[in-house]
């Protein structure tokens, strides 16, 4: 390819290191990389800005802009567009063991090392990165590339088998002994789409991990795979979605991030506040790791198999505000295993976790909305709390009149032996009539198929209140209201406490 003459030598100075979706070699532009510091006429490993001919980078210039501010610092910018990873982009080992022990590989490695005196920061932005599918990630979506960017690592071919591999990641390979490689990191308004696995268990490249950083800003980063998402075909063990903390800072800060189709969407480590944090079809939705604690304001989850799952090793506390999502149980599709499953370990320091608003639908089917499953495997002391349950059993029609509402106000677990936990239910009797000698038995409230729960009682619980001018008893199997044989209409509310 021969370039034109009639375009500045340096590119134009601006505040920030500019990375362009559009250039000569891919036919988008006139000039190289369309006036802009780095795209897909970057030359490969360049090493400064304006540096552009073949060899043509395999990253459209990424890789190359990364280096480039890893060096002098800055603002990485990038246009609105596609930046195609190419299909045989090298693959840099980043690491023999990473938090899931697993090798790791990466297509941008970032190298900062941390001292007290230094933090390196990696700081990248798009524009617009939300993808809003309309309810259906069916297939290809057609993104507006105009308005937001895409990093497309759909493409690339002869992944590892045995190994995670990510478009970035820190690289703590072959560093001396004792050495912190870590950053301050900030992502903003960007896309990375991935690959549709063919087969369940192929391995395809995930978004990014960065594990231990020292604080991070994450705002509107979507990893996305188009799976169908009734019947996802989950990708490798080894797929991470998006991995962020502040292990060596205090303050991690993530808003409107996704992840779709990963088999891990979110491991959320140590001083990690989220805005809203969404998980569509992966196996594992949320992992909250180690300590310190994850508060996340609203965690909306569909079709995940282990919405919540906590690794042996959590001895912290994860904390949501509201939990809105749906299970695709119902639908025919991948069936819900737990909504919050608790691994098997000893637990050292006791880990907490808490739900003050739980909403979780089935997608089609009965009960519509359901109530929380927890699986709790822990051999320690282990609470889990759910609270404001938006679900309601059905209503109980009374022996000759009137109805009985059950509903649901805490269920905790605290672990799989005997001590299982506090429950509290409210009753609430409307017009409420037994004209019989034949007491109503209510049984407590459960889950239909597929998942079958009950949300009952070890021991005989408590009527902490009755104000219904009914005689009320409680067993293990249910409450009991003895027949008053008569015409009279009773109102009000049972509350039941236990255990």
């Amino acid at each position: 390819m021969t370039f034109q003459t009639n375009f500045p030598l340096e590119p134009t100075k601006l505040p920030y290191i500019t990375v362009s979706a559009k250039g000569m070699s891919n036919g988008l532009s006139d000039i190289p990389n369309d006036g802009f510091d780095f795209g897909p006429d970057t030359m490969l490993n360049a090493t400064s800005k304006g540096q552009y001919g073949p060899p043509y980078t395999k990253t459209y210039g990424l890789l190359e802009a990364v280096n480039y501010q890893q060096k002098n610092g800055g603002k990485i910018q990038m246009t609105a567009g596609r930046f195609v990873i190419s299909s045989d982009a090298p693959l840099t080992q980043v690491s023999s063991s990473n938090v899931l022990g697993y090798p790791e590989y990466a297509v941008i490695p970032v190298s900062g090392q941390y001292s007290s005196s230094n933090a390196s920061m990696l700081n990248i932005t798009g524009s617009g990165g939300d993808i809003s599918t309309g309810g259906s990630i069916v297939g290809a979506v057609n993104f507006n590339t105009n308005q937001m960017t895409i990093i497309d690592v759909s493409q690339l071919t002869n992944l590892p088998t045995n190994a995670s591999v990510v478009l970035f990641a820190y690289n703590r390979l072959n560093v001396p002994s004792g050495t912190i490689i870590s950053e301050i990191i900030n992502l903003h308004d960007f896309a990375i789409l991935t690959a549709t696995p063919n087969s369940s268990g192929q391995n395809i490249c995930g978004g990014y991990d960065f594990n231990n950083s020292v604080n991070a800003n994450v705002t509107n980063v979507t990893v996305y795979s188009p799976n169908n998402f009734y019947s996802t075909v989950f990708p490798s063990q080894y797929v991470i979605g998006q991995y962020i903390d502040a292990e060596f800072g205090n303050m991690c800060w993530v808003d409107n991030i996704a992840s779709y189709a990963m088999y891990t969407g979110f491991i959320l480590g140590p001083h990690t506040h989220a805005g809203t944090v969404i998980t569509q079809s992966c196996y594992y939705g949320l992992m909250p790791f180690t300590h310190h604690g994850v508060d996340v304001d609203r965690y909306d989850t569909q079709g995940c198999i282990y919405p919540v799952f906590t690794p042996s090793n959590f001895y912290g506390s994860l904390r949501i505000h509201l939990w809105d999502g749906e299970d695709y149980s119902a639908a025919g599709g991948n069936q819900e295993v737990a909504d919050i499953y608790i691994s098997s370990g000893s637990v050292g320091n006791i880990p907490y976790i808490s739900v003050d608003n739980f909403h979780m639908e089935y997608s089609n089917g009965s009960p519509n909305p359901r109530f929380p499953i927890i699986s709790n495997n822990a051999s320690g002391y282990y609470p889990v709390v759910i609270k404001n349950i938006a679900a309601q059993a059905p209503p109980t029609t009374g022996t000759t009149a009137g109805s009985i509402q059950p509903t649901v106000l805490e269920y905790t677990v605290n672990t799989s032996g005997s001590l299982a936990g506090y429950k509290k239910m409210i009753f609430v009797f409307q017009g409420y009539e037994n004209d019989t000698t034949t007491n109503q038995t209510l049984p407590w409230p459960t889950n239909s198929p597929p998942h079958n729960n009950t949300l009952g009682f070890n021991a005989t619980p408590a009527i902490t209140a009755n104000i219904t001018g009914l005689t009320i008893m409680t067993s293990i199997s249910g409450l009991t209201i003895i027949a008053p044989n008569s015409k009279t209409t009773y109102s009000g509310i049972v509350i039941v406490e236990g255990y």
